[in-house]
């Protein structure tokens, strides 16, 4: 089970603290799929704000944003 408030996201009984706030995540094959609120990101460059991390919260690759 997945839950996240702020920047805390707890899988299980492990809680991880992550750089930004979560606006949602979800767990698909071992892996949590993470969207940040871009408000939080500069403002004057795309917000890289999808990311996949491990379950203990190393982050496996950003998506890039269109150009």
């Amino acid at each position: 089970m997945i839950k996240f408030s702020g920047k805390e996201l707890s899988i299980d009984k492990v809680t991880i603290t992550l750089p930004y706030s979560i606006l949602d995540a979800e767990v698909s094959n071992g892996k949590i799929f993470v969207v940040y609120d871009y408000m939080e990101f500069p403002m004057d460059a795309p917000a890289k704000n999808l990311v996949c991390i491990d379950p203990s919260g190393n982050e496996l690759w950003v998506a890039g944003n269109p150009a």
